[in-house]
């Protein structure tokens, strides 16, 4: 095997595994965004609620909504 064919075959599995690990790493994401937050009813900007009460304002639209209705 020529240095060059080495190097594109070896550019082209590490290619693959950064995609691999990409791809993990953004299913990992959307399940924590779906397990941890809710979406503005307003519009639709994902929210994470740490504590306090259940009255929200989203950053995005300023709509006030109650968390437990959603």
């Amino acid at each position: 095997m020529s240095c060059e064919k080495f190097l594109r075959l070896s550019q082209n599995s590490s290619v693959t595994k950064k995609e691999k690990n990409r791809s993990s790493d953004d299913e990992m994401t959307k399940k924590w965004i779906d397990a941890n937050t809710k979406k503005c009813p307003n519009c639709g900007t994902e929210i994470e609620k740490k504590g306090g009460c259940k009255k929200m304002h989203c950053y995005d639209c300023k709509h006030v909504f109650d968390w437990n209705k959603l």
